[in-house]
């Protein structure tokens, strides 16, 4: 039995354990053999088996390893589901004749349980009676201060939440202190207080292994709070948590997170064909449903500013597809309708730009489309729509630029002329002269 224990083999130990049980005519091997059967069975996922030879040990008053019996009993109920069973159990430990150690590990137990059953009230009374009773291990203490933030943070108490971490700091298990520090800082992070919540997820992150999902959370959750925080350091940070977990990451979705702040904060930078190539990183279908129209915008909009205007229209027509009634839908319209211009698919292109004016857009995305609306009329030899286009474009817009102003009564003038109309061409001309005499004085 002990070979194969030590072997780590625990359902080739456990039989050996119940014959040395049951043949030794001493007591201390006796107790010893039930002892190491019952881990044996509990490390084989054998609850059944595990809770008999445990009963066995709680009925017999001579066992010295009746409390620990008790708790994992207690356990075995809990992980069940059996929380009204497991807390009897939990409480005929919490008495002062257990052992500390058991008994530090019922009272975390106990508030668990009773957490699960909604009765936050005796939970928080069992965890709190662990974080303050002297003489505890601090790993104990570590435990219940953990379980306290996160019953307080799964209320959405996240004020609560930092009140428990301020009780102290105790020296427990690398994990234990990680979920600490990285539950504190999702707490920070729902308040708004991201500049705290990073040092947290920091201090998280250095407690565990490169490789840990943890780890790997943590780093995930500071770069979200430069995120919101606009911090320049964003494109720097991703790059980082990229090559670090882009091979070991457990949740694929967040890579792609990563990218897409990547990404955003290079288009806001006006680092068009950049932005362009880490959207080109991403694979839409890892994203949330919610989040891949903005994706198709965003991409869509990067892609025509680094002049890529056929994969521009491409992830534009996914956008307008997929939502029809996107917030953005305008803006859409307009930067797809450019694309198409630009690809030199004007009828197209004019179908977007009619449905943008039809939309009544705002001031400056209507004079955008009717400038390029304008083009295509020239383009397309509709002197008489051209003329109109230019004059709406200026009744609407008043404050409009000279230059601009120049430019849409030359072409207004221009147009006049094509048709023959040389009275009417002659007073947008010399406004044109006069507005821009460098450019339009001949």
């Amino acid at each position: 039995a002990a070979q194969h224990y030590n072997g780590k083999r625990w359902a080739q130990a456990a039989p050996y354990f119940a014959v040395a049980a049951q043949q030794t005519e001493k007591p201390d091997l006796k107790h010893k053999s039930l002892y190491y059967r019952a881990r044996c069975l509990i490390l084989a996922n054998e609850p059944a088996a595990a809770r008999a030879t445990l009963n066995r040990m709680i009925e017999d008053p001579s066992n010295p390893f009746r409390d620990y019996a008790r708790l994992a009993s207690a356990q075995i109920e809990a992980a069940a589901g059996n929380h009204e069973k497991a807390l009897q159990r939990y409480e005929e430990l919490i008495t002062l004749d257990t052992a500390p150690q058991e008994r530090a590990q019922a009272l975390i137990a106990a508030g668990n349980s009773a957490a699960a059953l909604g009765d936050e009230e005796r939970a928080s009374n069992y965890l709190q009676q662990a974080l303050r009773t002297p003489g505890f291990d601090h790993k104990f203490k570590a435990r219940a201060q953990l379980s306290l933030m996160e019953m307080r943070f799964n209320k959405q108490d996240y004020a609560g939440t930092i009140r428990e971490l301020s009780l102290g700091e105790f020296s427990g298990e690398d994990t234990v202190q990680a979920r600490i520090y990285l539950m504190a800082g999702r707490a920070f992070a729902q308040l708004d207080r991201h500049s705290e919540a990073i040092r947290y997820f920091f201090n998280a992150q250095r407690r565990l292994p490169r490789e840990s999902r943890l780890a790997c959370e943590a780093a995930y959750r500071r770069l979200l709070c430069f995120y919101h925080l606009n911090d320049p350091l964003v494109v720097d940070q991703a790059e980082a948590f990229i090559d670090l977990y882009g091979t070991i990451v457990s949740n694929p979705q967040w890579l792609n997170e990563a990218r897409l702040m990547k990404a955003e904060v290079l288009l806001q930078g006006n680092r068009a064909l950049e932005a362009a190539d880490t959207y080109r990183e991403i694979d839409p279908e890892q994203l949330p449903l919610a989040k891949r129209s903005d994706y198709y915008f965003k991409m869509g909009w990067a892609l025509a500013e680094a002049a890529d205007f056929t994969g521009a229209a491409q992830s534009l027509s996914r956008l307008l597809l997929a939502e029809p009634d996107h917030p953005q839908r305008l803006l859409a319209l307009a930067q797809r309708g450019r694309s198409y211009l630009e690809i030199g698919d004007r009828k197209s292109a004019l179908k977007d730009f009619e449905d943008v004016l039809e939309a009544d857009p705002p001031p400056d995305l209507a004079l955008f489309v009717q400038q390029n609306t304008g083009r295509i009329y020239r383009e397309n030899r509709r002197y008489k729509d051209l003329v109109k286009c230019y004059q709406d474009m200026l009744a609407g817009n008043p404050g409009l630029g000279h230059s601009v102003v120049a430019n849409a009564n030359y072409w207004i003038g221009w147009a006049h002329f094509k048709l023959d109309d040389f009275a009417a061409c002659r007073e947008p001309f010399e406004t044109a002269r006069r507005l821009d005499p460098s450019l339009y004085n001949e």
